[in-house]
């Protein structure tokens, strides 16, 4: 097969972007292969200017238009009446907006993609975009970014000061510098500051749309529900640090007649907003204390849950980020400098996640990774006998 001339790819590209192929949709390994790849063609193509611009000018030029747009409930407006197009003029009424200064805001959403002009001064919301119509979705985004966007800014300063050691103090972190704490981890800082912490608690309720859950990587039916014995207990599924309980929700729409008891344990700040959810139960309980709920599936915190589980009964499911020691995708990175940034720890890859388990009396059965450089793993593990 011949190789497209630039001018056939540019062709090519332009046609994507205005049109992406529904079948990506069902086949996210191949989805997010594409995205990598367009995303390593745009950097190759970079000229030295255009990655000064990028870095120092774009990123937080885009931040800044999509806490405006926010703020005016200009992408909610414009998915108004199925998403037709919207005049400026029309916009600019109902936002209660300057007409100049709503086009020059606009015209700089259209160039980062957030939004499409058509028909003159016409505008569609670009389909990523539609996540952020729900305000309080949207708003909860730009909470989040107030609360990270210091945190990232501390991260240097504070390598300096421990002469670029690997951070291990989960009470001396980027944030703890960039908010003024001292002595106090993530949470504590988070119990201060509500509005980052519903921030990040929104987030993550909805963190599962779109990406592989738990019951799309692990064979849930052949594993749990068969080989559930309610004379050993009547436990089948307990999510250790399951925040509102958004896996056990997910795994319960996706099996509603999964048998035995649905627990969902997190500290009090996380159970106390969970949703009421039938079939399901929340308890408080700080995972690094001794489990009360005995012979169960159990997931994530190891060395007190090993002392739950029934050997070659019970099993420990932990889905995780499981990054990769070569090739790792901007999210994996992105996660373990987060990690790094606000708790002073780590992402592992499956060999430390290997060793960790081992230290801890238990035995990794199977991986199974996810393919779209997003997703969570799962690594399933028993207790040693």
């Amino acid at each position: 097969m011949s190789r497209l001339t630039p001018s056939q790819l540019l062709t090519e590209v332009e046609a994507l972007a205005s049109n992406p192929s529904e079948d990506l949709a069902s086949e996210p390994e191949l989805r997010a292969k594409l995205y990598r790849a367009c995303r390593a063609a745009s950097t190759s193509l970079e000229q030295p200017t255009e990655l000064v611009v990028r870095e120092l000018l774009s990123q937080p030029v885009e931040s800044t238009l999509v806490n405006i747009a926010l703020d005016l409930e200009l992408f909610a407006k414009l998915t108004e009446e199925g998403g037709n197009p919207k005049s400026l003029s029309s916009l600019a009424e109902s936002t209660k907006t300057d007409h100049t200064l709503l086009k020059r805001l606009l015209r700089a959403l259209a160039a980062f993609g957030a939004v499409k002009e058509v028909e003159g001064e016409k505008y569609i919301l670009s389909p990523a975009y539609s996540i952020l119509a729900d305000a309080a979705f949207g708003h909860a985004v730009v909470n989040c970014a107030n609360f990270l966007n210091p945190t990232y800014q501390a991260l240097p300063s504070l390598l300096k000061s421990i002469n670029y050691q690997t951070p291990t103090d989960p009470k001396n972190t980027a944030a703890q510098r960039a908010f003024g704490y001292t002595d106090t981890d993530l949470m504590g800082i988070l119990a201060e500051k509500p509005t980052a912490a519903q921030g990040f608690g929104m987030l993550m309720s909805t963190w599962g749309e779109g990406h592989a859950l738990l019951q799309h990587l692990y064979p849930v039916q052949a594993e749990l529900v068969e080989k559930f014995d309610p004379q050993s207990s009547d436990v089948i599924f307990v999510d250790v640090g399951g925040g509102y309980g958004q896996k056990a929700i997910a795994l319960k729409e996706a099996f509603p007649d999964l048998p035995g008891r649905i627990i969902v344990q997190d500290l009090p700040m996380s159970i106390e907003r969970a949703p009421k959810v039938e079939g399901i139960e929340f308890m408080v309980h700080d995972f690094f204390t001794e489990q009360p709920i005995k012979d169960e599936a159990c997931v994530k915190i190891l060395s007190h849950l090993r002392h739950a589980m029934a050997p070659g009964y019970s099993k420990l499911l932990i889905h995780e980020q499981i990054t990769p020691e070569i090739g790792a995708s901007v999210w994996n990175s992105i996660q373990d400098i987060n990690m790094m940034a606000l708790c002073g720890v780590a992402e592992r890859t499956e060999d430390v996640w290997r060793k960790l388990l081992q230290q801890a009396g238990l035995r990794v059965n199977s991986v199974y990774q996810a393919k779209d450089g997003v997703s969570e793993g799962v690594i399933a593990a028993e207790a040693e006998a």
